[in-house]
């Protein structure tokens, strides 16, 4: 299921692209408000978050931030900044 997991603890599930097969780079780039990261979780899903998160001074995202820590696609000190999409990695080329 994809979902978008705010930083402030809010989800929206069965977030779905446009087209019905995969995300495009304005709608990802929309979500996250900026250029994109991809976090590969290495389970078939993926985080897309906003890659300068930290420099723009993005609240920390708790839930983002401990399952990438929990799949060991980040550092344990590390934390993802912002809004993000949760998805199957398919969905984004």
């Amino acid at each position: 299921m994809n979902m978008i997991i705010s930083a402030d603890n809010r989800i929206v599930k069965d977030v779905r692209p446009k087209n019905g097969r995969d995300f495009s780079l304005a709608e990802l780039q929309k979500m996250v408000n900026g250029y994109i990261e991809i976090i590969d979780l290495c389970n078939g899903f993926i985080i897309v978050c906003n890659e300068e998160g930290k420099l723009e001074g993005l609240p920390v995202n708790p839930v983002a931030t401990s399952l990438a820590i929990t799949y060991k696609a980040i550092a344990p000190f590390d934390c993802i900044n912002g809004d993000v999409l949760l998805c199957e990695s398919y969905m984004v080329k």
